[in-house]
């Protein structure tokens, strides 16, 4: 099954579901220019009360599923993130954010479906969009149904909402929440939405575990998934997209530079 993803702010992004790949490091391929960027060693957020807040609420009816650093999971089942491509629970991953890291960026080289490696993508014709797997992805897209409910991870604001198509960007309908973590806040993205609650305005307060809209297919997006991403503060925009777009590769280490992967910083994985 393939999956498209959003955009860049400069173009479609498309994604190609591979079962069975890894993220265990390679060696860099002949001529492969990497990035000289340290990427950020494993990294568990947690999670910080707001003001006002004092204890979790009592959240007894929740559908969906906690992590054991306390954030509320952003679909009702999250599949195991153990860096492969695969179903689990009901859902699969399309794209995978250790695409990004030097480990997973070796990896795939050996592993594009045309055979080829990073270095080929340079000159993208007749082999669209597949930058991403050599690090231009910087979020995680789980294939689920349209309609599936989607929550906040935790309490925090809106930061940015489209819920009715009106911007140009490929995202489709989307939601960025600003969410208080220990030592400064995170900007969490929903993208492709169906539709958003009538709740979720800009500067809104959402709570943890609250439900803000549904699964969908809408923008540059050839299947109902969830785009789920973390920028860092450092990002500058939210959502942050690498400037080189979804067709070529991520030489400079931006993505894993200036996102997180989303799905095991909150406590939803057992590979980095």
């Amino acid at each position: 099954m393939r999956y498209s993803k959003m955009p860049s702010r400069i173009g479609v992004l498309f994604v190609a579901t591979i079962l069975g790949a890894g993220c265990a490091p390679g060696a860099s391929g002949p001529g492969e220019v990497i990035s000289s960027r340290t990427i950020p060693a494993d990294e568990r957020l947690t999670p910080l009360m707001p003001d006002g807040v004092t204890s979790f609420p009592a959240f007894t009816s929740f559908p969906g599923i906690t992590s054991p650093s306390g954030f509320y999971g952003p679909l009702p089942s999250i599949p195991n993130y153990d860096c492969t491509y695969g179903s689990s629970g009901g859902a699969t991953y399309t794209t995978l954010w250790a695409d990004n890291e030097d480990g997973g960026y070796a990896a795939r080289r050996a592993s594009m479906h045309d055979g080829s490696s990073c270095d080929s993508y340079d000159d993208i014709s007749g082999r669209p969009y597949q930058g991403e797997f050599c690090g231009a992805h910087p979020g995680v897209d789980i294939a689920v149904s349209t309609g599936t409910p989607i929550y906040a991870i935790w309490w925090g604001t809106v930061e940015h909402v489209d819920a009715t198509l009106s911007e140009s960007f490929g995202w489709g309908k989307y939601i960025v929440l600003n969410v208080p973590i220990s030592g400064g806040s995170i900007h969490v993205v929903y993208a492709h939405l169906s539709s958003v609650d009538s709740s979720v305005t800009t500067g809104a307060w959402v709570t943890a575990g609250q439900e803000l809209g549904k699964t969908g297919n809408t923008g540059h997006s050839t299947g109902p998934h969830l785009h789920f991403q973390i920028d860092r503060d450092s990002a500058g925009t939210h959502p942050y997209w690498p400037a080189g777009g979804a067709n070529k590769p991520d030489r400079s280490g931006s993505t894993a530079w200036y996102t997180f992967n989303p799905l095991y910083a909150i406590g939803f994985g057992t590979c980095y």
